[in-house]
Order: structure tokens, then sequence, then C-alpha cells
């Protein structure tokens, strides 16, 4: 499993979801957390986005291509 996280982009705001990824299944298996960044600080915000948003924060883990994005991390490094 490796950790990867997707950041969505909000103006002078950022959404940044973390969650475990396994490359072998193309599989997510949990979400690790998910954070607020705003003012140059990272503020954990998943219980309440968990509690209120759910099903929008797992449609936006269902539609992101997390193959593509261990790819590109892969190739960086």
């Amino acid at each position: 499993m490796k950790i990867l996280s997707k950041v969505l982009d909000l103006n002078d705001q950022a959404l940044v979801i973390w969650v475990n990824y396994d490359p072998k299944t193309n599989t997510v298996g949990e979400i690790k957390r998910i954070d607020l960044v705003m003012q140059g600080q990272m503020l954990p915000i998943g219980n309440l986005m968990m509690r209120y948003f759910e099903p929008a924060i797992n449609a936006i883990i269902d539609e992101t291509n997390w193959r593509e994005l261990y790819s590109t991390l892969c190739a960086a490094a």
C-alpha cells in the first residue's frame, strides 16, 4: 500500500484527500486524512468532511485516476 493524495484547488485554499492506494489491484483501501490548506497552514478536517460530505468525498475518490497519480509519482522519483 502507498499513501497518495488528491489536491483540489479552491482559489486561495486547497482540499487534500490522503488515501491508502494498492497499485497491484488499483484500489483505494481507506481514507487516511483530509486537510484544508489555507494561508500556509494545513488543518485536519477529515471527521467534519466525512460526517457531512461523505457522498461527495467518495465521489471524488471514485472519479480520481489513482493509477495515473501513482505512475506520475513513480516517474518523478
